[in-house]
């Protein structure tokens, strides 16, 4: 159960980007579609360079903005003395 939640909200999975499926009219994938998505599947084996990027900027990023929220709440706490 958390595993699907978590492939619903992640937002880079596997460092790549989501790509949507395109059906037709009868809901099915379509032979077109299918070789697209096979060609995505290999192209996200071999890694995306764009999210492979923004990865690495989104998560030094948030490292970085949790290491000064961390350094101003020990810098308000007043010294033990």
């Amino acid at each position: 159960m958390l595993a699907a939640l978590q492939e619903k909200l992640s937002f880079l999975p596997e460092y790549s980007f989501k790509k949507a499926a395109v059906a037709n009219q009868s809901g099915m994938p379509s032979p077109l579609a299918a070789q697209r998505e096979q060609k995505a599947e290999e192209k996200k084996t071999s890694g995306s360079r764009l999210g492979t990027s923004v990865s690495g900027i989104v998560g030094g990023t948030l490292t970085l903005g949790l290491t000064f929220m961390i350094g101003a709440v020990l810098k308000r706490r007043k010294p033990i003395t």
